[in-house]
């Protein structure tokens, strides 16, 4: 596979040399009884498989050259890896309404942080629900949990935020072990699994046996270059962790005899900035470091597997894609759009531009993206700038002219941000102390 690469920042060039022994993988409890090869359903099971936080140019199959994902990597090599998911924002609640819902920040309404999920939405769990498939979301994202609408149209959701505070790598390992279960329980039925892990959020809090893997020996750089150094070695840490668990959940695929027949996707809801633009964490601008998510996707039957599919996609086109890989009717609702075309290689899918937007705190910023070319309006300033993505991948060099189609991929943005943000239809229940507290420890408030 011709994996899509990219330049790596200076700050990280640094702390290459030098990093920790492997480490075992973290004890978690033993489901290896319960996973027996049994009835396995005609149809295929669907497992979005979504680690918050994680930037695509920190795995293997993306050239990221230290081992932080070695279980995402030999994934990929039986499925398509997209080199240009856009998500919805750089903060998880617009990019996982999307998802779930094929829609546009503007239908879904859940944009801002106090926003809640509008109802009457189309449904991916809906629409699998009624073909036959049990669903269920297990999520340990408060932004996304029932709090915010989240998790009604699955038959089985679990909130397991609500026992960790701070919400941390133990809401993961239970996670990861619900959903091993529910496989293991699901003999002939289809399952639909949304499976939502939170490690590598910040604070970056890797369990003690991952902690040092990545950490170099020593530091070269100024105090705050080497705390930032620090950091990604933890954020490195954490995706590893993260890795070893997705390997779980795909070995008890494979020792249920269910993972050839399955639909599998694995994306992340936005990415991590680390100074790359002057900020920390992410819901902080549109760029780069914040918007480059992984997108890889395995068909039943491991077909079209190991592709490197290079355009720009976005987040409303999962839910879609996998009702059209099943051969099921797409909701007249969603507004994204199958990407089977581009993997089968079948039909036709025209070029379109990708939108996001972030409203968060006093951050005010949309944005539309080609693959070759992004444009970035700043609604606090008032101000555009063009990006040539090919040339100057890091977005280092705004342009405040409009370069070849950049007065249409500025229309196309400005058509987007048009459409109205209404309140949503239902608001949030008063939320208690503890909710807040493990809101506020996230950034959520």
């Amino acid at each position: 596979m011709h994996f899509p690469t990219r330049r790596f920042a200076p700050i990280l060039l640094l702390i290459l040399a030098a990093c920790g022994a492997p480490k075992p993988h973290v004890d978690t409890q033993d489901a290896g009884p319960l996973l027996r090869r049994g009835p396995v359903p005609d149809q295929p099971d669907v497992l979005i498989y979504l680690i918050d936080t994680l930037r695509k140019d920190h795995l293997g199959c993306y050239h990221y050259p230290l081992e932080t994902s070695p279980a995402i990597d030999a994934f990929a090599e039986q499925a398509s890896i997209f080199s240009d998911m856009i998500p919805m924002s750089s903060w998880t609640r617009p990019s996982v309404a999307s998802m779930l819902t094929g829609t546009l920040d503007y239908t879904h309404r859940a944009i801002r942080a106090e926003d809640h999920l509008r109802e009457g939405l189309p449904s991916l769990a809906r629409a699998l629900e009624a073909a036959g498939w049990d669903t269920a979301s297990i999520v340990t994202n408060p932004a996304v949990g029932s709090l915010f609408g989240f998790g009604k149209d699955f038959q089985y959701h679990a909130d397991l935020w609500q026992k960790y505070q701070p919400v941390g790598w133990e809401a993961d390992v239970e996670a990861v072990d619900t959903a091993i279960a529910r496989i293991a329980e699901a003999a002939d039925r289809p399952q639909f699994i949304y499976l939502h892990t939170m490690a590598p959020h910040r604070d970056y809090a890797p369990p003690e046996a991952y902690r040092d893997r990545f950490m170099p020996e020593r530091f070269v750089g100024t105090r705050s270059q080497v705390n930032i150094m620090k950091d990604m070695a933890l954020y490195d840490a954490e995706i590893r962790f993260s890795d070893d668990q997705f390997a779980r959940v795909i070995d008890a695929l494979k020792r249920t005899g269910r993972y050839d027949n399955a639909l599998i996707v694995l994306l992340s809801d936005h990415g991590e900035q680390f100074m790359e633009h002057g900020e920390l964490a992410h819901a902080a601008s549109l760029h780069f470091a914040e918007m480059g998510v992984p997108f890889i996707v395995k068909l039943p039957g491991n077909r079209r597997s190991d592709q490197d599919i290079r355009y720009t996609v976005q987040m409303a086109d999962v839910a879609p894609t996998i009702l059209d890989a099943l051969g099921l009717a797409i909701p007249a609702g969603m507004e994204g759009r199958s990407l089977m075309p581009l993997i089968t290689l079948e039909g036709s899918f025209p070029p379109q531009p990708a939108v996001s937007r972030l409203y968060f705190g006093e951050k005010r910023y949309y944005m539309a993206q080609t693959q070759w070319l992004k444009y970035i309006f700043d609604a606090t300033r008032g101000e555009g700038s063009w990006y040539d993505i090919i040339q100057d991948e890091r977005e280092r060099d705004p342009r405040r002219t409009p370069p070849e189609d950049g007065e249409a991929l500025k229309a196309h943005a400005d058509a987007f941000a048009a459409h109205p943000i209404a309140e949503g239809d239902a608001a949030a229940a008063p939320l208690t102390g503890k909710q807040r507290d493990v809101l506020d420890a996230l950034g959520y408030l």
